[in-house]
């Protein structure tokens, strides 16, 4: 997509967007994302609350979206 294009549409959107890389690099943000996490271009994502206080094994991935193997999902029906 035309950087121009994605910045005038992202830019735009109700709700934050953020573009990071698999070692958690920030590559872009849109306002209402900045505005809300107080994050900039370049910086870090840090860990969330979660995945700080998860037990984790050497040499596992800390967060838990960037694992290698499927995340288990447990799906609950009402009926």
């Amino acid at each position: 997509m035309n950087p121009v294009w994605f910045e005038a549409i992202v830019n735009h959107l109700s709700e934050g967007v953020v573009v990071m890389d698999a070692d958690r690099i920030i590559h872009y943000l849109n306002p209402l994302a900045a505005n809300m996490t107080g994050w900039v271009v370049g910086a870090r994502v840090p860990y969330c609350s979660y995945c700080q206080m998860r037990y984790v094994e050497h040499g596992e991935e800390r967060c838990i979206l960037a694992r290698e193997d499927r995340i288990p999902v447990f799906q609950e029906s009402c009926d």
